[in-house]
């Protein structure tokens, strides 16, 4: 395959010829763990991970992320790990972690004593001149902008020296961002950060409703947007689902109040435009400082309930982001990096934080999945692009990268939903000689991901290679006992799977909700680990497999796992990228005429890859149930337009199903893993 991969494949054979090529290599081979990459010994030395690892003295990658993680060393990791990104500190803190303040692992402190504004490192890497952010529109994928550092330095400084002097904000106040990632919106969330005030991340795709749940939940007391969006041609209103959101909120306030007038009298709503906010603003500012745990920013991420948790990140949270980057992804200094996301998703924060990394972001507006964006990616010459798998299936099907040239990339990374093995290789083929895909599984309480993979283990499609350096974790049955072999450690070949369960401390990791008791929902009956430490849930059913029979020959002394995810183990999914819990979709179908209830599940086909939403239906009493007595197309349609109105548009509805009645546990609760179940069954 070595051979195959390197001399004789390349993107302009159809790929069915690398499927087959692939598959006839492996064909008869009783093993998961199939390596559809290698890293030569001149990748392998370029990385920082090896640059790491010779600095000391490990000889190989089981003993650096041992290091990583084991509590006699694990803080001398993230310092030194800092120090690796040039992390720019006005107080130097203590060191990584502090647990002093009671409640072990459950209560951390990361940095202790240590005073920054997480901004100032973004700039400290390149030469001023030099571009920070390239940008482009789904009208020409190929007409490129540039933004250096110091002109964005310059503009989000003016906006910072707006937010405290027209908007007259304090630091720790909060201020929502409702748009697309452009290189106004990085401006405007660099410019809250550098303010020492707290971004509210909003996704530009989500209803007013939605919109206005997450400026009441975080108080902000600001919000920047836009007039429209361009997508596919068309002029989508963002400004007016901004206004409407408003009204929401003030509704709201004035429900909670009780005295309407003298509420909307102090509320003096003022609307300002960009050059407004920009006129006579400075383009000088020195940043506010903070303590390293007070925040930076507020994301939501869905649970199990209807109203989304709001997660906190603090000053300290980037550095996870750009160490998971450094490590991982291997950003360098120079890199040109790309994925589509949005500031509303913590893969838009953690996108713009590799700027720590020296990396240029590329940004694009409009659809992924157009041949215009494949361009942007070809013209910008980007070195590591970041998907999601249902985007890549998406290219595959349209053949939408057939006119571009993606040698520039020497990684691809994927995130936000399961990959299947087909689209993975379909990828790494689009590179000649192949390019590896790096998994990166976490979420945004993570702050990054705990599992994913590096430039210096063989690639396996759709399979994951490592515990994310820093981070531990094991998989528990259903018993809640820990599975034997499944940590990152030396066993006897073979397979399992279980809930994946997490072993603080590790940097990144949520330590505050705004709206919920983060003891509760992460710690409260779990079990403890090995060292007595408490565990900390998640909600991601993983499987781990061993098998050193087929690994190359630099790795076949490895018999540690590599990992499959194998999606949501509650009732939180992951629909195209986006975590949403079950009942706020049930929520909005539940609206819809003669719908007495429905239960929400994500279904993951055989080999993985990308969740379909599926309803369960129960009509209201004296409806017919019977396939001719309901338009069933008619029933879905009116929920998709439900969900489209007060959810997301990017949710679609795969399947609707006609029940009697829902099965339930004795207390009452809808059991949506045996509706998963038989719905896998037929």
């Amino acid at each position: 395959w070595k051979i195959l991969s390197n001399e004789l494949l390349s993107p302009s054979l159809p790929f069915e010829v690398h499927k087959t090529a692939y598959e006839e290599v492996y064909d008869g081979i009783d093993a998961d763990i199939r390596p559809a990459w290698f890293p030569s010994k001149d990748v392998v030395e370029k990385t920082n991970i090896f640059k790491m690892m010779m600095k000391k003295d490990f000889s190989n990658y089981q003993q650096f992320y041992k290091w990583s993680v084991d509590a006699d060393s694990r803080d001398d990791f993230w310092m030194e790990s800092a120090k690796n990104i040039n992390i720019e500190w006005e107080k130097e803190p203590t060191g990584a972690f502090d647990m002093t303040a009671g409640g072990g692992t459950a209560n951390v402190t990361y940095f202790p004593e240590g005073r920054l504004n997480i901004s100032d490192s973004c700039f400290n890497k390149r030469d001023p001149l030099q571009p920070a952010l390239l940008y482009s529109m789904e009208t020409d994928g190929r007409s490129l902008r540039e933004m250096s550092f110091k002109t964005l330095d310059c503009l989000s400084n003016q906006i910072a020296n707006g937010i405290t002097d027209k908007f007259n904000l304090k630091p720790g106040e909060a201020v929502a961002v409702c748009m697309p990632m452009t290189p106004e919106s990085i401006a405007v969330y660099l410019g809250i950060v550098k303010a020492g005030c707290v971004v509210v991340s909003i996704a530009d795709s989500f209803s007013s409703d939605e919109i206005a749940t997450r400026c009441r939940i975080s108080n902000a007391k600001a919000i920047f947007t836009q007039d429209v969006l361009f997508r596919g041609a068309k002029f989508l209103p963002l400004f007016e689902r901004v206004k409407d959101a408003d009204q929401i909120v003030q509704k709201s306030h004035r429900e909670t109040m009780g005295d309407g007038s003298s509420l909307e009298s102090s509320m003096k709503i003022v609307d300002i435009s960009w050059y407004e906010l920009l006129n006579h603003c400075s383009e000088e500012y020195a940043s506010v400082k903070r303590n390293a745990m007070e925040p930076c920013n507020i994301i939501f991420s869905s649970g199990t309930t209807g109203e989304p948790k709001a997660i906190v990140f603090s000053h300290s949270t980037p550095i996870k982001c750009a160490i998971d980057g450094y490590y991982h992804q291997d950003i360098q200094i120079g890199d040109r990096v790309a994925w589509p996301t949005n500031i509303g998703w913590m893969m838009g924060p953690w996108l713009l934080f590799q700027l720590i990394n020296g990396a240029t972001i590329g940004l694009f507006n409009g659809i992924a999945s157009t041949e215009s964006f494949c361009e942007f990616i070809d013209e910008a010459e980007i070195s590591m692009l970041g998907v999601i798998p249902s985007l890549v299936k998406s290219w595959k099907g349209s053949n939408a990268v057939e006119n571009c040239d993606w040698s520039k990339i020497r990684r691809f990374s994927s995130t936000g939903e399961a990959s299947d093995p087909l689209s993975s290789l379909w990828l790494m083929s689009r590179v000649t000689g192949y390019a590896p895909v790096i998994d990166y599984c976490g979420g945004t309480e993570i702050g990054g991901s705990f599992l994913s993979s590096t430039m210096i283990q063989d690639n396996v499609p759709a399979m994951f290679s490592s515990p994310v350096l820093g981070s531990k974790f094991f998989l528990q049955d259903t018993e809640d006992k820990l599975i034997e072999g499944s940590a990152f450690e030396e066993g006897m070949d073979g397979s399992n799977n279980g809930e994946l369960v997490i072993a603080p401390p590790s940097v990144g990791l949520s330590t505050t909700l705004l709206n919920k008791d983060h003891f509760s929902v992460y710690f409260e009956g779990m079990p403890c680990g090995p060292d007595g430490e408490l565990l900390r849930r998640h909600g991601d059913e993983v499987e781990f497999v061993r098998s050193s029979t087929h690994l190359s020959e630099d790795n076949h002394s490895s018999t540690t796992p590599y990992f499959r995810a194998l999606g949501r183990s509650d009732d939180t999914m992951n629909i195209g990228g986006i975590k949403i819990g079950s009942i706020e979709i049930e929520n909005v179908c539940n609206l819809v005429e003669n719908v007495q209830e429905t239960a929400a599940i994500a279904v993951n086909g055989p080999n993985g890859g990308p969740s379909k939403l599926v309803i369960y239906v129960v009509l209201e009493k004296g409806s017919d149930t019977n396939n001719s007595g309901v338009d069933k197309e008619f029933l879905k349609t009116a929920m998709q337009k439900s969900i489209k109105t007060k959810l997301n548009p990017l949710f679609g509805i795969s399947d609707l199903v006609l029940k009697e009645s829902l099965p339930r546990t004795a207390t009452n609760k809808v059991m949506r893993k045996v509706l998963r179940d038989d719905y896998v069954a037929t």
